[in-house]
């Protein structure tokens, strides 16, 4: 099979396929293509049972577009630097990767001016219990909207706050560097041209040029029917899982689990999107 023909089966409910037997360590230009046109239908793709190096997720990361240089580099791999590591292990006293989940649900770096259009996550060790992977899709969220709804909302901006998602605890270096952006609430994919609702996390987004209380009231709607049970997929981990999911539609959130008599070692890379229109 060349890396242009993907046999995908799709997961019994949205979102989310499978890439059926393929190898991605020497996935080109053509084939991530073709991956990111199946992304734009289904917003996530797993491979499973994976053996790549660091650098060949690099390589794999790269032909997506343009690498997102990682927030908090204390924690990439020095050889490697546009590799994040999420991890609860530590070496030498020292923590090799970040171990905090991120138990709420959220679409990666919407307060970035061109947020992070691909995240890949790869897992080296996983745990036998939890840390499972939640995903849901915001298309067809914007899609049952009623004609009403829709039209009120067509036009409205949203902005995202890197100093709200902080509680304010951040510094000046980090304000300057990640000021607030303002982002089209309908958001259009640039690929399939489907729209889809793109609203971040719950404390650091507000709705703007609508009333603060009908803004709220929203946006926690929409939180809370996005993340319905029956909308929603959870990947259940097992080493050699490789992850790609298209932000512009997608949310995802972490779930616990036993740090104290698990190890869970995981790769993660991004890819810089377009200014949301």
């Amino acid at each position: 099979m060349t890396n242009t023909q993907l046999r995908l089966k799709p997961l019994p409910r949205p979102p989310g396929a499978e890439v059926l037997d393929f190898d991605a360590s020497g996935l080109g230009a053509e084939g991530a293509e073709a991956m990111m046109t199946a992304l734009a239908e289904h917003g996530l793709l797993i491979l499973r049972d994976q053996k790549l190096t660091p650098a060949e997720l690099v390589a794999i990361s790269r032909n997506f577009g343009e690498l997102e240089p990682p927030t908090r580099d204390q924690f990439c791999l020095p050889e490697h630097p546009e590799v994040f590591v999420v991890s609860n292990v530590v070496e030498n006293g020292r923590p090799i990767g970040l171990a905090n989940d991120d138990l709420a649900w959220h679409t990666d770096q919407t307060y970035f001016a061109r947020p992070t259009a691909y995240t890949f996550l790869y897992g080296i060790e996983t745990p036998r219990e939890g840390a499972d992977t939640l995903f849901c899709e915001t298309y067809s969220l914007y899609e049952g909207l009623d004609q009403a709804t829709r039209d009120r909302y067509a036009g409205i901006k949203i902005e995202f706050s890197h100093r709200k998602l902080h509680g304010g605890n951040v510094s000046p270096e980090q304000e300057a560097r990640y000021p607030d952006v303002v982002h089209p609430l309908v958001r259009t994919h640039p690929i399939s041209g489907r729209k889809s609702l793109y609203f971040g996390r719950r404390k650091h987004a507000t709705l703007l040029d609508v009333p603060v209380e009908e803004g709220a009231a929203f946006l926690d709607w929409l939180n809370e029917t996005a993340s319905r049970p029956d909308r929603v997929y959870a990947h259940k981990w097992r080493p050699g899982d490789l992850l790609i999911w298209d932000n512009r539609g997608m949310r995802h959130s972490a779930t616990p689990y036993d740090k104290e008599k698990e190890r869970r070692i995981v790769y993660r890379t991004s890819v810089v999107g377009e200014v949301p229109f």
